[in-house]
């Protein structure tokens, strides 16, 4: 995903290389992988249905792809949380946090 969250535009969330570190092995196809944006108050941002499922794109190495929609409600220089969370069964589950800030694409 880009270092940037862009108002007003379709962007793809990106999960690459999702793999079971225990046994070594990427996971295609198995796992529930979903995201959820959140405002500084950890409030869903409005304009998406949460969580987003992410789908595994088929022949690669573990990674899984959703849609942000132009319409979630970013407000320009706020920052977000992106979280995401990977389910492949037991014991294999995968959460992940990061922030990113919403901007205005220029050219």
């Amino acid at each position: 995903m880009a270092e940037l969250l862009f108002i007003g535009n379709d962007m793809s969330l990106t999960v690459t290389g999702l793999k079971d570190e225990i046994a070594g092995t990427f996971i295609n196809s198995g796992a529930t992988v979903t995201a959820t944006i959140k405002n500084r108050a950890g409030v869903n941002v409005s304009g998406q249905n949460w969580p987003l499922t992410l789908s595994y794109l088929t022949g690669t190495n573990g990674n899984y792809r959703g849609v942000l929609e132009d319409g979630i409600a970013f407000e320009a220089n706020e920052i977000y949380r992106i979280e995401i969370t990977a389910d492949a069964g037991s014991d294999v589950i995968g959460f992940w946090r990061y922030e990113r800030k919403a901007v205005y694409r220029t050219p």
